[in-house]
């Protein structure tokens, strides 16, 4: 089994919808106060636009032929005139089959995702992860990631 990362083809398609509800799902169970079940029109839209947009790609990790995880990663530059004009890449979304996990697949998508954004002109990669998603944060903190910020909410 030696995983192998590739850009998304368009007979991809349905994996990606697949894969990217398992994700949604895991988050709807971890923060339900600000998730909900993704409706359909708006899943098969942002694929589509993440597809054919010059910004971003979904990185394929496949093992034996078979699908087991994306990243869809893009490329941001900052507009605020009070922010260094830094290129950053940007991991969106990132998931792998749960019977994969703890495999190195994340970890592979993850290096990935930072050489693609590396060979567009980025300095620095980005990612956001909810604070009760704890094995994202211990999955990010251990492949060399670390917190810049963090977004503080409270209910008015």
């Amino acid at each position: 089994m030696t995983p192998r990362i590739r850009l998304a083809a368009p007979y991809d398609f349905e994996v990606i919808a697949r894969l990217w509800n398992v994700l949604h799902d895991q988050h709807v169970a971890l923060v339900p106060a600000h998730f909900k079940r993704l409706p359909e029109p708006w899943l098969t839209d942002s694929i589509e636009r993440n597809c054919t947009s010059p910004w971003t790609d979904f990185l394929m990790a496949e093992v034996d032929e078979q699908v087991v995880g994306f990243a869809l990663v893009g490329i941001e530059d900052p507009t605020h005139p009070g922010v260094c004009p830094k290129r950053r890449g940007v991991i969106y979304e990132l998931v792998v089959e749960p019977e994969f996990r703890s495999q190195g697949i994340g970890r592979l998508l993850s290096d990935h995702a930072s050489e693609w954004a590396k060979q567009r002109g980025a300095e620095e990669m980005s990612l956001y992860v909810f604070e009760a998603n704890q094995r994202a944060l211990d999955f990010y903190l251990n492949s060399g990631w670390h917190v810049e910020m963090r977004r503080m909410v409270r209910k008015i």
